[in-house]
This record gives C-alpha cells, sequence and structure tokens, in this order.
C-alpha cells in the first residue's frame, strides 16, 4: 500500500496550497505552476486598487535544514519571475546564514510544523500503556529482494498481523499472535524502543493481496512500550485520532511569529473533479475510494479500504460531488492495480 500522503513532497506542497487557500481571502491560489519556463511550487495572485501582485512560495521538504545556496537560487528564480514577494517554507529549518542572505533580498522564510492537538476535555485522567509496532520486515528464503518492511500508514498493520498466515512446521498461526508472543517474553524494565528477530525454519507465510504462501524464514520489528492518555471521544483508532487533531502550524523565522491552521479545515483535493473509473484518496480520513461513476451532480463511491482497531471497513454510498476536493487522486500505477483488485473482490 502507498501511503498517499505520508512524508513526501507532493503532500507538502498541497498543505502549504491548501493554508494559503484557506487563509487568503479574494486571491488566486495556484499549486504547481509555470511561469516563463520556470515551475513554482504555489503561487498567489491578487488585486489591490488599481495593482496587481504575485506572490512565489518555495517548498522544501528535506530532512535537513536548507543551505543558503537554496535561498540564493531561489532569488533569482522569483526575480524572473517578477514577484512581488518571495517567500520559501521549510519542514526542517534553515541553516545559519540563511536568515541573513534572505533579509538582504527580501525573502521571508517559514517553518511548516506539524503536530497532534488533543483538546484536554477529550483526555482521561489515566494514562494507558500500549505496544506500538512498527517496521514490521518479512525476510524471505529466496528471490532478489528477500526483506519487505509491511505497510503500516492509516492503521493497515494491525489489519495484516490479524490477517496474514503462517504455517510453522505444518501448524498455522497467524501474525499478531507470533507477535504477541514473542512481546509476552519481554520484560517492561527493557531499554525501549527494541528491536525483535523470530527466526522461522520451514515456514510459509501468506498475507492478504501481496504475498501467497512464500517461503519465509524470519520476521523482524521494533517495538515501543508507550503511556498514551485515555481519550473520551469517539472509540477511534489511535491513527484516526492523530488525523482528526493535527495541527499545522507556520511559523515565520524572522518575526518569531506563529499561524495555527486546523488540518480538518483544509482541502488537500482543491484542484480535484471527480471522474468515473478512477481511484481517490481523502488523506485526512486515511481511506481510499473507488468512483464508478457520475449522476448529474450524484458520485458513486465505493470505499475501498479503511481501518479501524484491525478491522477492514468497506462500503458503497453515494454523495454530492460539492464535496469532491475532500478527495486527491491516486495517481501510483502500483496502487491502482491493488486498489483495482481490491474492488474486484468487493462489487
Amino acid at each position: 500500500m502507498v501511503d498517499q500522503f505520508s512524508k513526501n513532497w507532493k503532500e507538502f506542497e498541497r498543505i502549504v496550497a491548501a493554508i494559503h487557500i484557506a487563509e487568503t481571502k479574494g486571491a488566486k491560489v495556484v499549486w504547481n505552476e509555470t511561469i516563463k519556463g520556470r515551475q513554482f511550487d504555489v503561487t498567489i495572485r491578487f488585486k489591490q486598487g488599481l495593482y496587481s501582485y504575485l506572490t512565489l512560495i518555495e517548498c522544501k521538504k528535506y530532512k535537513n535544514p536548507i543551505s543558503v545556496d537554496k535561498i540564493d537560487s531561489f532569488v533569482t528564480k522569483s526575480r524572473d519571475a517578477n514577484a512581488s514577494k518571495a517567500i520559501i517554507i521549510s519542514s526542517s529549518g534553515f541553516q545559519s546564514g540563511c536568515i541573513e542572505v534572505a533579509k538582504k533580498h527580501d525573502i521571508e522564510l517559514l517553518i511548516l510544523e506539524e503536530s497532534v492537538q488533543v483538546p484536554e476535555e477529550l483526555l482521561g485522567s489515566k494514562n494507558n500503556l500500549i505496544w506500538s509496532i512498527y517496521d514490521v520486515c518479512l525476510i524471505f528464503d529466496s528471490g532478489k529482494n528477500n526483506r519487505y518492511i509491511l505497510p503500516q500508514e492509516n492503521g493497515i498493520l494491525p489489519y495484516l498481523a490479524e490477517q496474514s498466515l503462517l504455517i510453522i512446521s505444518g501448524q498455522k498461526i497467524n501474525l499478531k499472535s507470533l507477535v504477541d508472543k514473542k512481546l509476552s517474553g519481554l520484560s517492561l524494565k527493557e531499554k525501549f524502543p527494541i528491536k525483535n528477530k523470530i527466526d522461522l525454519k520451514r515456514s510459509l507465510i501468506t498475507v492478504p493481496d501481496l504475498f501467497e504462501k512464500r517461503k519465509i524464514s524470519a520476521i523482524e520489528f521494533y517495538c515501543d512500550l508507550l503511556e498514551v492518555p485515555q481519550y473520551k471521544g469517539l472509540p477511534f483508532d489511535h491513527h484516526q485520532i492523530e488525523k482528526i487533531h493535527t495541527v499545522y502550524e507556520l511559523f515565520d523565522v524572522m518575526s518569531n511569529e506563529r499561524v495555527s491552521i486546523d488540518a480538518l479545515n483544509l482541502r488537500l483535493g482543491f484542484d480535484t473533479v471527480l471522474e468515473a473509473d478512477k481511484f481517490y484518496t481523502n488523506p485526512q480520513v486515511g481511506a481510499n475510494y473507488f468512483c464508478k461513476d457520475i449522476n448529474k451532480d450524484i458520485a458513486k463511491l465505493f470505499l475501498i479500504e479503511s481501518y479501524s482497531h484491525g478491522i477492514l471497513i468497506q462500503a458503497e454510498f453515494t454523495q454530492n460531488i460539492k464535496y469532491q476536493k475532500q478527495y486527491v487522486e491516486i495517481l501510483d500505477k502500483n496502487e491502482v492495480v491493488r486498489l483495482r483488485k481490491m474492488y474486484e473482490k468487493l462489487k
């Protein structure tokens, strides 16, 4: 499963564009525009009185702080496009020297931060200890790529753990039971997180929609013991709670000012026009859909996959196309093939 909206630069650009669409009234905000032969991540145009203004935004989703040369490059690029204002938005901050260069050339520097902020009234008085399992790696007996990390975004991992079947020396056991058995032997005094390995002999594994009775020699995974506050809201899965209460903050590194935006108020599919026979994702709830057809203003949709507490949820429904901006088309070819197989089983 491809995570359409997790830790990738296209998502970062879409979030930036969606924020400015929501917060910039009376302006035209465009994502991924070409001006004079050069691509710009986000453009904002507005008119005040007799005059028109153009703001250009460069989005940088890097692991490390942005270097000075990136600032210099954008100075030239934005000037060539006759920008009234130029802004660089980073996910990881800026190296020393960037602020001085930015001030010299009147470039604004912002950092986009993401956090989960659950209102205090929805938090219980007690904390619960829960296991966090991640980076579950299947190690196969042979093959060019003999290691495969199971998908874990949007709550799919508990489902795969429950549904994946192993045959070990003729005995059947699901992956969840095998992992639980390993966890039961750990001391709570361990220094977490820790890496675990389960060696297997003469074993086969079947993973829904991924592998069918493939020979496997070992399973590796990381585990952590987390202290999580009780949640008094509706009984959502943990990943759903995080999405519901995600907040984005734009931090101006020069003025030290912050602007907070509730993620649920954004429409990441700002440019979406639903079409029949196409697959879509709703990144704000972590679910994937298929658009069967459209009759006038009504779209017939299939919820192909949504996961909650280890359960796969699927449904058929209709919806007015006025809500289409909450969907983003899935373009990854492998993901489309995978989802189409799921749809064929569902219909």
